[in-house]
């Protein structure tokens, strides 16, 4: 009987595929955190327009005025926190809790009390950065890497193109600690070794893993910065050595 060759792969064959395969995985599953992360970018414009709402209800129900984003009894202004009152009124015109934290930072506030309350109930921490109703009217430069003024809007009829909200992007050296509440793939939050007096330093590990930040202005308009477009801002006003204490990015 005469005997037939079936085609089929050869070995060597075999392993070409199966490495080209590989190959195509790896770069699949590397690509996904960046494409989450567009995704989570993209829900924070959405969250950030829907402040924007939210704060424009209040003022039109409160004279023009903004809620007050300084806590009540203390002279420390810190940007990350906010009143707890102020919170209620911002969920309650937003029409959900939920939109006040940035989709990448919300697990976190949720799973720590250190986190969303890190001293009295009388204050917490949201996932944005609310720069409304802060006072001093103008939050000067401190010096280097501090080297933008603000002012903190007060009413709705301010300046339009006043940064009203803000991500999560700053650096704490009175904790030792950085935020970028969107790195490159994703959340970043780290404990630095670096002194609390090396505000450079500090300034320089956000800027290695951010990757930008959503900003809304008074207007009510929204956009995204990318790194190289953000400024480094006053973040605390306790005095003098405030780049110690905190410094913000927007």
């Amino acid at each position: 009987m005469r005997r037939f060759a079936l085609p089929g792969f050869s070995l060597t064959e075999l392993l070409v595929v199966i490495a080209v395969l590989a190959v195509l995985s790896a770069l699949v599953l590397s690509a996904l955190p960046g494409v989450r992360e567009r995704g989570k970018r993209s829900a924070c414009r959405g969250n950030l327009r829907q402040w924007s709402l939210g704060l424009h209800l209040y003022g039109a129900d409160n004279q023009d005025l903004l809620p007050e984003g300084r806590i009540p009894l203390r002279t420390a202004v810190y940007l990350p926190l906010v009143p707890t009152h102020g919170a209620r009124a911002l969920a309650s015109y937003a029409g959900s809790s939920n939109i006040l934290d940035c989709p990448n930072v919300r697990p976190m506030l949720l799973s720590s009390n250190e986190w969303r309350w890190p001293y009295e109930r009388d204050s917490l921490q949201l996932g944005y950065l609310y720069l409304g109703g802060r006072g001093p009217n103008r939050w000067e430069a401190t010096g280097g890497p501090v080297t933008s003024a603000w002012v903190s809007p007060a009413r709705l009829s301010g300046d339009p193109q006043a940064t009203l909200v803000a991500d999560l992007t700053y650096a704490a050296p009175c904790v030792s600690r950085i935020v970028a509440a969107h790195g490159r793939t994703g959340f970043v939050v780290r404990t630095s070794r670096l002194s609390q007096r090396d505000a450079p330093g500090y300034v320089a590990e956000v800027l290695a893993v951010a990757g930008g930040a959503n900003v809304a202005r008074l207007d009510g308009s929204v956009e995204w910065r990318e790194r190289r477009q953000l400024r480094w801002y006053r973040g605390a006003y306790e005095g003098p050595m405030d780049n110690t204490v905190c410094m913000a990015a927007w």
